[in-house]
């Protein structure tokens, strides 16, 4: 685990209209980074993104469960991916299976998948996310 794991996410995922000469409300927005204006994806209107102060908020939920400590933020591919890292003080059952080490919430801003909750043990086991091609951005 990496020692120097951000804290807190300083910056937010921000919605922007895609404006396209010659068509009205073409129904695409764009999400973009708030401290940079990097863009991270381009959505429908009807997509509902889990913003960075939702996972500040999920963050304080469980640290005030007394159960985990937190160990950080991790970006992946320039913040398209963001995962936060709690370690378990004791015995945690999530869905009736043991929390060893970590509990990890994960979150895309491309859409690539939706908020997730899991142990370091399921993620290696089922392969679900690749570290190696998720380089820190």
């Amino acid at each position: 685990m990496k020692h120097n794991m951000q804290q807190q996410l300083s910056w937010e995922l921000d919605i922007k209209p895609v404006i396209v000469r010659g068509i009205d409300g073409n129904g695409k927005q764009a999400l973009v980074r708030s401290d940079n204006g990097k863009l991270l994806s381009i959505r429908s209107n009807q997509y509902y993104p889990v913003f960075n102060r939702d996972m500040e908020l999920i963050k304080e939920r469980i640290l005030a469960t007394n159960m985990f400590s937190f160990k950080g933020y991790e970006e992946f591919q320039h913040g398209k991916r963001i995962l936060a890292f709690f370690e378990n003080r004791g015995q945690f059952k999530l869905c009736g299976q043991a929390v060893k080490d970590f509990l990890i919430i994960g979150n895309s801003h491309d859409t690539s998948s939706k908020l997730f909750i899991a142990n370091l043990q399921d993620l290696e086991a089922n392969n679900n996310f690749h570290w190696q091609s998720h380089r820190r951005g």
